[in-house]
Formats: C-alpha cells, sequence, structure tokens
C-alpha cells in the first residue's frame, strides 16, 4: 500500500510540478515575445503585464504542490524501491551495505579486561 501510494504520488507530483514551471516560464515568454513582435506598442496590447504576473504565480504555486507531492512520494517510495535496488544489483550471497538500520558494531576489548557494566 505504502508503495503504492508512494508512486503516485511521485509520478503525479513530478508531472504536476514539470507542468507549473513550464507554463509559468510559456506565460512570462508570451510577454517578451509580444514586446519583440511590437516594440514601439504602437497597437494595443494583447497582454497585460499584471494578467501575465498572476497567471504565472498561479502556476508556480501548482508546480510547487507538485514538487512537495512527489517529494513525499519520493521519501515513502526510499525504503521499498531502493532497497530493492540495493538487493538487486547486489552480488549474489552479499548483504548490501548499510542495509542493517541500527546494526552496532560488536566491542571488541582486550584480553583479561572486565567485562562491561561491572
Amino acid at each position: 500500500m505504502k508503495l503504492t501510494i508512494g508512486l503516485i504520488l511521485t509520478i503525479l507530483g513530478t508531472a504536476l510540478a514539470v507542468l507549473g514551471i513550464v507554463m509559468a516560464l510559456m506565460s512570462i515568454a508570451s510577454l517578451y515575445q509580444q514586446g519583440l513582435n511590437d516594440p514601439l506598442a504602437t497597437h494595443s496590447p494583447d497582454v497585460d503585464s499584471k494578467l501575465v504576473g498572476a497567471s504565472a504565480l498561479r502556476w508556480v504555486i501548482t508546480g510547487v504542490v507538485g514538487a512537495v507531492m512527489g517529494v513525499i512520494g519520493s521519501v515513502l517510495l526510499g525504503g521499498g524501491v531502493l532497497a530493492w535496488v540495493k538487493k538487486k544489483l547486489s552480488p549474489p550471497g552479499e548483504e548490501p551495505r548499510g542495509s542493517r538500520r541500527g546494526a552496532v558494531p560488536p566491542r571488541i576489548r582486550p584480553p583479561g579486561s572486565p567485562p562491561v557494566g561491572r
């Protein structure tokens, strides 16, 4: 369940973030395109700069929401998919490095030292 939700959030969030960035840049580019087509503004402007700014801000907010969704999805996927990939890429019979979370190395005491905790 966690893997499915993580995959859906990652895919949708990434797509939404890319869409938001592209559409914001396109709305700003349309303002510059109009300036290049009619530099002296002899005709009435088709695109108002305040409307372009509001549209770009709306798309940027949409992109930020998508980026947050993508990050949450990738965090949910982090344990499952990355561990599976590490397991598949490691040689047979060898445990991947760092796969045991919280593992404590054994204490090495010199011979003849008193037991720990006494």
